[in-house]
């Protein structure tokens, strides 16, 4: 046997790799693999990407959950755009008051063409419609209600009808903005104003005025206004620069040229009920009369 002769450093050195190596599992300072290396940590190491088919099954996932949410969220726009804006001929969302009156305007056009003569037609428009005559200087007492009576009453079927659908889609907006009360007192008041203008015109005349065209022109100018307040007419420079104003004029205006060219037709009752609108308007929303401050 060699004896080996090993300094002190040297065999310090070999004292403490010995310590080392018996610190490993099986002594030999290898893993069981007996390669050096610890197996646990390499595989810690190694990134795990998910197959073709899970990568397919993900994509589908996302598709599917993008496509309800889009489908939940134009449902909600519908519901949200419908309840804000119903539509006006949807029988269930007419408001009572022109689920009354109009029933009334169209149950008297039937009594007055099926049951009367020309003769009695003629007598009951003189009777019930808006004679000036009739009111100045000496009012009958007849006469004192006919400044409403009239409202009711319409010269034929096509006047009615055109009265009718815009009593319906103008009165439904009406309605639902300020409530039944006040759509009647709006409605009476219009009409009243198309009167006085009529009277006012036209002093001292037997020529009845008869039709809900007061009102109803009342109504329109409310549609106007608010539709403007809403940015309806914004494209138009004159709107932007002073509201609804130049809207206003040139509808009355054109009221006046229809009235002129066609005839048979009584601006002074539309006029006269648009502008009772535009106060009424002007009163319910500010408290005061200044139209040109809608």
């Amino acid at each position: 046997m060699h004896e080996i002769l090993f300094k002190p450093n040297e065999l310090r050195y070999l004292l403490r790799m010995s310590k080392k190596n018996g610190s490993d599992k099986n002594g030999t300072g290898l893993n069981d693999s007996g390669n050096g290396h610890d197996h646990d940590s390499d595989e810690k190491k190694i990134v795990q990407f998910p197959t073709l088919a899970d990568r397919d099954r993900l994509r589908r996932e996302k598709i599917t959950a993008e496509e309800a949410w889009r489908a939940e969220y134009k449902a909600k726009q519908k519901a949200m755009q419908k309840a804000s804006n119903p539509p006006f001929l949807n029988i269930g969302n007419i408001p009572p008051f022109v689920k009354v009156v109009l029933p009334l305007m169209v149950g008297i056009q039937a009594i007055i063409s099926l049951l009367l003569s020309e003769t009695e037609t003629f007598r009951l428009f003189n009777t019930f419609g808006f004679v000036p005559a009739n009111i100045w200087p000496a009012p009958s007492l007849t006469a004192i209600i006919t400044p409403i009576t009239h409202i009711f009453l319409h010269g034929g079927w096509m006047h009615l009808a055109f009265n009718a659908f815009m009593l319906v889609a103008m009165g439904t907006f009406f309605s639902r903005e300020f409530g039944t009360r006040l759509t009647i007192a709006f409605f009476l008041i219009s009409g009243l104003g198309g009167a006085a203008l009529y009277m006012g015109v036209n002093m001292g005349t037997q020529q009845p005025l008869i039709g809900a065209s007061g009102s109803i022109s009342g109504f329109f100018a409310v549609f106007l206004v608010m539709s403007q307040k809403r940015g309806a007419f914004n494209g138009f420079k004159m709107v932007r620069k002073y509201g609804a104003m130049p809207i206003l004029v040139f509808w009355l205006l054109l009221m006046f040229l229809i009235a002129q060219i066609s005839g048979g037709q009584s601006w002074e009752a539309h006029t006269g009920g648009f502008i009772a609108g535009l106060l009424f308007l002007s009163w319910i929303l500010h408290g005061h009369l200044k139209i040109w401050k809608l």
